[in-house]
């Protein structure tokens, strides 16, 4: 295909609005948010319990890059600094980590009792973290430590396109499940089968539904709600899906 050909082509193709349904309960979940800035987790689950929120940056910077976020209860910096009994003290059922080291946060998994451990552990890296042995998602030493506290484990692949992002962009999921000797443990999620979205607007209610339905083969399931794909706010002056 020669050069004229390829460059007519739109880069990128935004589709209209629509709602998507989103089967779900009317549990509440506790939980905890570990990451490196932008916790998305919390507009995820707005109606949820956010006990705890473990950033790298400021709280005044995640304002800065996301405006209108809600808070959570405790906002409690990086996780790094953040103490080892972070789980008995605030204590959750699930816990969401991306692109945070095992070893940072697991050392507050093994400080406290197996009672009082998260029930499931969402733990999202690059992709690129597959063929890194040593402290990677893959790891034999780490599926071992975790082992070691309880929990079984699966890996998902995931394709942020197929969940409805405007990124082209491979992650990994390690699914943590505290182990309770019963059920399967959860599948990924199915495509959703949502065109492309202009770059535009990146943060859209699709990828955040794909996100609601990983628990739903966990044993613990999220309010219904009618996620709507039009613009619902804005950032820097364009519009933005909060």
């Amino acid at each position: 295909m020669n050069g004229n050909m390829q460059s007519e082509k739109p880069d990128v193709i935004e589709a209209p609005g629509r709602i998507i349904q989103v089967p779900t309960s009317d549990r509440r979940v506790r939980y905890g948010t570990v990451g490196t800035g932008l916790d998305l987790g919390r507009l995820v689950w707005p109606k949820d319990y956010h006990i705890f929120s473990s950033q790298a940056v400021s709280v005044h910077e995640m304002n800065s890059q996301l405006p209108g976020r809600p808070n959570s209860t405790k906002e409690l910096g990086p996780a790094g600094g953040v103490r080892k009994n972070v789980l008995r003290t605030h204590p959750v059922e699930v816990l969401l980590i991306d692109g945070v080291e095992n070893q940072e946060w697991r050392k507050w998994v093994e400080a406290v009792r197996s009672e009082e451990r998260p029930r499931i552990i969402l733990w999202f890296e690059s992709s690129r973290r597959i063929e890194q042995d040593r402290e990677g998602p893959f790891s034999k030493s780490v599926r071992k430590k975790m082992q070691l506290c309880g929990y079984r484990s699966c890996s998902w692949f995931l394709k942020a396109e197929d969940y409805g992002s405007a990124l082209v962009q491979d992650r990994v999921a390690m699914v943590y499940i505290r182990n309770n000797g019963q059920g399967n443990l959860p599948t990924k999620p199915t495509p959703m089968g949502l065109p492309a979205r202009a770059m535009s607007n990146c943060f859209t209610d699709a990828s955040r539904s794909a996100s609601k339905g990983i628990l739903h083969g966990t044993g613990i399931r999220v309010p219904r709600k009618k996620f709507s794909t039009m613009p619902s706010g804005e950032a820097n002056q364009k519009p933005a899906y909060l």
